[in-house]
């Protein structure tokens, strides 16, 4: 139940974690910090593949920190990167760029 789930990301957050994401599935991403919560919507896709989908997330969560993204601009970025990874039949999607995310975060490609 939702309730449970915030007594989760609480417990998480009271054991020192900083920056929690935690996947609700089909509804999205659930972000966290000690000061910050936030729901990140999951981005329109035409699911292909599923496989791949939380390896892409994470490393554009990554390259959004590494970038100088806020915590939840970058968290947007990784849910834009993952939709793309099930667009393609490989686990991999070797189509995904920065600028195709970008794109993809405006609504230009929906």
């Amino acid at each position: 139940s939702e309730s449970d789930i915030d007594e989760m990301a609480d417990w998480f957050i009271q054991q020192g974690v900083q920056r929690l994401f935690l996947s609700m599935g089909a509804d999205g991403i659930l972000f966290r910090t000690p000061r910050e919560e936030r729901l990140i919507r999951p981005v329109t896709s035409h699911i292909i593949n599923t496989n791949g989908a939380g390896d892409a997330f994470l490393a554009g969560l990554v390259h959004g920190q590494i970038q100088g993204m806020k915590e939840a601009d970058a968290c947007e970025f990784a849910a834009s990167c993952s939709a793309l990874a099930m667009e393609h039949i490989n686990t991999i999607n070797p189509d995904i760029t920065e600028l195709l995310v970008q794109q993809r975060i405006e609504g230009v490609l929906c």
